[in-house]
């Protein structure tokens, strides 16, 4: 369908060099982070955790959530992803973020080898770092979606989006050197001195993706 040369698109453009083709936005931004192995590790590491909590054992799932029950947290139970649907992380991070303090409680409780191991990986300052930038930015990346899968929307509706979008993330990355007024997760975890480069450069390179 897509293909440089011989999909629909690359034969379409031989009639008109000048078609632009947009083909799964979302996919293509989000595909960045596997430019970055320190957080395409994190959040794999993040999505064998809930799976291991949640998928692993039905009768551990249901102590997780009789736990988060009993804690009053924020959720009653963590989101499985779609391996397909990279956004789909995003929404299971978000849950997780909100139930962090409460699901390490309980990781320490199960005393196996795995959970231990997780358990540490949660008390890791510089890695819960990079989840809640993770959060942050995924969030965002979650709420252009949705405005592109609107009904009604026109390729002109579709391309003003796109384009507004761009424009805030110049925004975002230039308030990430600062005060991080849009990466509130990221804000409430980073209160001393931090190195944010690779947070900077991962907005670098999402910029970049965006303009290609």
């Amino acid at each position: 369908m897509v293909g440089r040369e011989k999909g629909a698109v690359a034969r379409m453009k031989q009639d008109n060099p000048d078609l632009i083709a947009y083909h799964c936005i979302i996919h293509q931004t989000v595909l960045c982070a596997i430019l970055s192995e320190e957080f395409a590790e994190v959040m794999n590491t993040m999505m064998k955790l809930i799976n291991f909590l949640r998928a692993s054992s039905s009768v551990q799932h249901r102590l997780l959530r009789e736990f988060l029950k009993e804690t009053e947290a924020d959720a009653n139970d963590l989101l499985l992803h779609n391996n397909v649907r990279w956004l789909s992380k995003g929404n299971a991070l978000g849950r997780f973020w909100s139930i962090r303090k409460e699901t390490a409680d309980f990781l320490q409780q199960l005393k196996s080898p795995k959970a231990t191991q997780f358990a540490n990986f949660l008390q890791d300052k510089h890695k819960m770092d990079v989840v809640a930038f993770l959060v942050d930015i995924t969030g965002h990346l979650n709420e252009l979606n949705l405005r592109l899968q609107g009904q009604k929307n026109s390729v002109c509706d579709l391309m003003k989006t796109v384009r507004s979008f761009q424009v805030k993330l110049d925004i975002f990355k230039e308030h990430l050197q600062g005060e991080c007024v849009h990466f509130p997760q990221m804000r409430e975890q980073i209160q001393d001195e931090r190195d944010i480069s690779p947070y900077v450069g991962f907005m670098h390179k999402l910029i970049g993706n965006f303009c290609e």
